[in-house]
């Protein structure tokens, strides 16, 4: 958790130094501890990490199964509390996510895994994208984040819940599948330890590549964007293994401790 705060806190500050260069002012309180863009994630991570901790050292609340059932309602009920920050809101709509991904250590969960054969795997995980392209094919950030709330859209407000529970789902659902395939063949987890770098420097390619969509020298088509998403996300893999640099900015001052400041005997 260290790590991921020294993150946000490297990259918040350079947020924090933009106004400077656009005529404005530089401002470090409180801005420093309100997350921009992307940094959402930092901040929500923080958070689902150390509510992880009080639920392990909690025997009231250790059940796995309550906490999954407590973040499904939670993020289902958000939608009718009116909160202004964007952060929380992510925060209260996908911690379902994480904590399932938490558990999945639980070898039991695993071994469940293995015995859904592999063609049946693909074959399912075909089917569920040629659904998504040709029958919804929506954008979902209206229906799990980004300060969306029941009573703000022109459908019954019934219709909105209902979405949330299918996006619930359906991203379970196609999470396990891929997970599946990951036990099984296990060639793209090593790539794993660089999400956080991918996730992180992602925003300034795409901030790069925005005119190329703006201008239509790049097609922007559903398809072609999501091998543009593929392509992007090994670049950076590539680029994180070959350029330390690239690690060193996540965590600077970690770096700077740990390879010159002198260690005590």
């Amino acid at each position: 958790m260290i790590y991921i705060l020294e993150t946000y806190f490297v990259f918040q500050f350079a947020r924090c130094l933009r106004p400077v260069f656009n005529g404005g002012s530089f401002s470090l309180f409180p801005d420093i501890f309100i997350p921009k863009g992307i940094l959402w994630y930092l901040a929500c991570i923080v958070l689902w990490r150390m509510i992880i901790f009080v639920v392990n050292e909690s025997w009231l609340i250790r059940n796995k199964w309550m906490v999954l059932l407590s973040c499904i309602g939670m993020g289902l009920g958000v939608g009718f509390i009116k909160i202004p920050d964007g952060t929380l809101i992510r925060f209260f709509t996908l911690g379902f996510f994480f904590f399932l991904g938490y558990y999945l250590e639980n070898s039991t969960i695993k071994a469940g895994f293995m015995k859904v054969k592999t063609w049946t795997v693909f074959t399912s995980i075909l089917f569920l994208f040629v659904f998504v392209y040709f029958v919804i094919n929506k954008d979902i950030r209206s229906v799990i984040y980004f300060g969306s709330y029941y009573d703000n859209i022109p459908a019954p407000p019934i219709l909105f819940f209902m979405a949330r529970i299918f996006l619930y789902s359906f991203a379970t659902l196609i999470g396990f599948l891929f997970m599946r395939l990951l036990f099984c063949k296990p060639v793209f987890t090593k790539y794993g330890r660089y999400t956080l770098s991918i996730f992180m420097y992602h925003i300034f390619i795409v901030t790069a590549l925005r005119p190329l969509f703006s201008n239509n020298i790049l097609p922007s088509h559903e398809i072609l964007l999501f091998c543009y998403a593929i392509i992007l996300c090994f670049s950076l893999t590539w680029l994180t293994q070959h350029f330390k640099l690239m690690t060193i900015m996540l965590n600077p001052i970690t770096y700077i401790i740990n390879n010159f400041m002198p260690s005590k005997r």
